[in-house]
Order: structure tokens, then sequence, then C-alpha cells
């Protein structure tokens, strides 16, 4: 399972933004260019193995790099 989010407007692209959760939040994601082109904005997070307390922290780790 995984979520596939856009990313706000004059927020940093995919690229940078993937590195950034992964390096200060310890949020692994895929960014969109990874599926295709016109994907910049996009990050692709997977959950299927999350336990439901680590799910619970992932919007204020997303939030932390806004």
């Amino acid at each position: 399972y995984f979520a596939y989010l856009r990313l706000p407007e004059g927020a940093p692209d995919a690229m940078a933004t993937a590195e950034r959760l992964a390096a200060e939040q310890g949020l692994m994601s895929l960014p969109g260019p990874f599926f295709g082109p016109g994907q910049d904005r996009h990050l692709r997070l997977a959950f299927a193995n999350a336990g439901e307390d680590v799910l619970a922290q992932v919007p204020a780790r997303l939030a932390a790099v806004g």
C-alpha cells in the first residue's frame, strides 16, 4: 500500500523534498519523477508494513519539512 502525495506550490521539488525527509525526519519516500515525467511535485510513501504508532507520526514528520 502507498500514498501518492502532491507537494504544495512553493515547496521544493520532489527530489529535494525526498532527500530532506530522509535526512531530517528518517522518512523514506520515492520522488514522483522516478515514475515518469511531469511528476516533479509528487512523492510516493509506502506504508504497508508500518504499525499504527509509526503511521500516527507521519503527518508531523511531513509538516516538519514544510
